[in-house]
């Protein structure tokens, strides 16, 4: 077991190397820091701390049980994690000044978080796993979690197999947020809350869910699943909404929530309130509420369960609802000013119902 601490102060860089059972430790405080930890073989263990000015930190693992923590206080923050091998864990994070993270996790059961407060944040978590279906999030394989709270945040995470999972939380200014993630289980929860919010999650096959919840701002979002046991649920608040969900077979649901009411005109075009839906194959359902500014609804579904139930209320509605074949059915109801709907369905239990007002 080795183990060393290092304090630096001043115009300070530090690099540790190890090999199986390490521990490694670096503490730096003030002016142009720079820390690299380096470990390999069995039960890796890296802590690094950096107190103000132009830090940057760097940890490899490789091997199997890898852990790696980073602090960041103060400055030009940056810090990149690199773990290979089984059982890896990171925790990162910074805040103030230009932060940025990037953690990259192969092989199996793999965790990582990331917390940034302040300034220029950004975050990239990339994790690999495909190896060990049985393990459940619990005891990790996949993971990820992100969070974010003021000015330029970014985000981006994309895992491969297993049993994913991903959570972004983002608070005020630029938001962003990407999540991709491939085989098996998935999950996704992003909630962004202020300023110029956006979001796309991927997700393919496998047991697919997927929230999005923005709450101000420029608002967006965009899902697309492909197969297997679909959900979907965005509800938007006030200001730009907008949302798009495309899921494509097997136990699909949606539902989408807009609100607004603070820019009528804002035409959709540039939206204030949207709302597409497309579903595929099989147990098919769909919600739309808007309640409202220019609103707009367009609603498809392919074959099976289909339903749908599109409830729109003051100004510039729309809807446009075409389903296809098998349990068909649809309600609308609009509300006050411009109305509108139209309904297409072609074939088997086909129901219709539109109120306007």
């Amino acid at each position: 077991m080795k183990q060393i601490t290092i304090l630096g102060v001043a115009l300070l860089s530090s690099v540790v190397t190890f090999s199986q059972e390490n521990k490694g430790e670096v503490n730096q405080e003030g002016n142009d820091n720079l820390a690299t930890v380096d470990q390999i073989l069995t039960q890796n263990d890296a802590k690094i701390e950096q107190f103000g000015d132009a830090n940057i930190a760097s940890t490899l693992q490789s091997g199997v049980l890898n852990a790696s923590n980073v602090y960041q206080l103060g400055a030009n923050n940056a810090a990149f994690t690199e773990q290979i091998g089984s059982g890896n864990a990171n925790q990162t994070d910074q805040n103030g000044v230009a932060n940025t993270s990037y953690i990259s996790q192969k092989s199996d059961i793999n965790y990582a978080s990331v917390t940034q407060i302040g300034d220029e944040n950004s975050s990239n978590i990339d994790q690999l796993s495909m190896g060990a279906p049985a393990i459940h999030p619990s005891g990790f394989t996949n993971g990820a979690i992100v969070s974010q709270e003021g000015n330029n945040n970014v985000s981006n995470i994309a895992q491969a197999g297993d049993d994913d999972i991903a959570l972004i939380v983002q608070q005020g200014n630029a938001n962003s947020s990407d999540v991709l993630q491939e085989g098996d289980s998935h999950g996704s929860w992003i909630t962004q809350v202020g300023d110029n919010n956006l979001n796309t999650a991927v997700q393919t096959g496998g047991f697919q869910a997927n929230f999005v919840t923005q709450l101000g701002n420029g608002n967006g979002a965009e899902v697309y699943q492909s197969g297997k046991a679909n959900y979907s649920e965005i509800i938007q608040n006030n200001d730009i909404n907008y949302s798009s969900i495309l899921q494509d077979g097997a136990n699909n649901q949606s539902f989408v929530s807009q609100t607004s009411l603070g820019a009528p005109a804002v035409h959709p075009s540039g939206y204030s309130n949207g709302v597409i839906l497309e579903q595929r194959g099989e147990g098919n359902a769909a919600s739309t509420v808007q309640v409202a500014d220019d609103a707009i609804s367009l609603v498809i579904q392919g074959g099976n369960g289909n339903l749908s139930d599109i409830v729109q209320e003051g100004y510039g509605q729309g809807s446009w609802v075409t389903q296809f074949g098998e349990g068909n059915q649809n309600t609308i109801y609009q509300g006050g000013t411009f109305n509108s709907a139209v309904v297409n369905q072609l074939g088997n239990r086909n129901v219709s119902q539109i109120n306007q007002q």
